[in-house]
């Protein structure tokens, strides 16, 4: 059989990613795809690369998203989401997508690729030489299962302004060597024009200049609200505030969770805030594109790997 593997330019075709989709990970709209793979992020535009049969028909794809790392000293592929048909499973369709965005990426001078396989795709990159990296951990502040809920709150305390807000109030991210290059822009097509969930933002200011931020969603479950952490950043000086950031995040729900892999300087900080560190499952594999390959340490907050 032959296959055609190309990267998507079609934005009308979105209907029949959405049909594949729902044959591997449930519901899929049209605004999600759209935004996902046709939506310029202010850096490196997203792609998605597909396979189709003979007839022309979408058998399979595999989405990335390009991602600056540093203060864009490296360039980093990272492979998102993947299906294939049912109908073609079992043909290798899966590892000739893998194959295809290797050499695809490697030729155009990217660094390395990033990606979070489920158990399914694991041996697939470790056919293909990923290295598999520390599980992403969870840190979790206690858990309580009554806890009076309050509204998001405007704070002022010790001199500083604790303000909430749904979108971007920020001009400017500060460059850092161990974590993707975060713009403005970039955050706020992550979350600001992200059409499956509302974010939000606490933000930790000092008079006109911000210390800290914090993005975060309210997941109802069952029994408990958590208050989910998909970014974050602080200066290191400012434990109290952070402590107090949390503090009023963990008003609005049963408990706060926050995803990561991070350094001697993010670990102080939460754990000066009373939270404690779980396993988490997550896989985590990189593999070298170029002699630069990635850097290490290497900070990954939620944003990082929850796509």
């Amino acid at each position: 059989m032959n296959n055609h593997i190309y990267v998507l330019k079609d934005e009308d075709r979105l209907d029949e990613v959405c049909a594949l989709f729902a044959t591997g990970l449930g519901e899929t709209t049209r605004a999600h795809w759209k935004w996902r793979i046709f939506t310029p992020n202010g850096q490196l535009p997203p792609e998605a690369v597909v396979i189709e049969n003979e007839q022309g028909r979408l058998v399979g794809m595999l989405s990335v998203l390009p991602e600056l790392y540093g203060d864009r000293a490296w360039k980093c592929a990272q492979l998102c989401d993947w299906v294939i048909h049912p109908d073609f499973r079992g043909q290798g369709l899966l590892g000739r997508l893998y194959q295809y965005t290797y050499e695809r990426y490697a030729g155009l001078g990217f660094d390395f690729m990033l990606s979070f396989p489920n158990d399914h795709a694991y041996p697939i990159f470790q056919k293909y030489g990923y290295e598999e990296k520390a599980p992403i951990g969870s840190w979790n502040t206690a858990k309580k299962l009554l806890a009076f809920k309050r509204p998001a709150e405007d704070t002022d305390f010790e001199g500083l302004a604790y303000r909430f807000t749904s979108s971007c109030p920020l001009s400017s991210f500060p460059p850092r060597p161990d974590r993707i290059f975060r713009t403005p822009e970039y955050m706020r097509w992550k979350y600001d024009a992200n059409p499956d969930v509302s974010f939000q933002w606490l933000v930790v200011w000092e008079q006109t200049q911000p210390i800290g931020y914090f993005v975060y969603t309210c997941t109802q479950g069952r029994l408990r609200t958590a208050v989910n952490v998909y970014d974050w950043e602080f200066e290191p000086t400012a434990q109290t505030a952070f402590r107090k950031a949390i503090e009023l995040l963990a008003r609005l729900g049963n408990y706060v969770s926050i995803w990561g892999r991070y350094g001697e300087k993010e670990r102080k900080l939460l754990q000066g805030a009373g939270m404690t560190e779980g396993t988490g499952r997550t896989k985590w594999m990189l593999k070298a594109l170029s002699e630069k390959g990635y850097p290490d340490p290497l900070t990954l907050t939620r944003l990082d790997t929850d796509y």
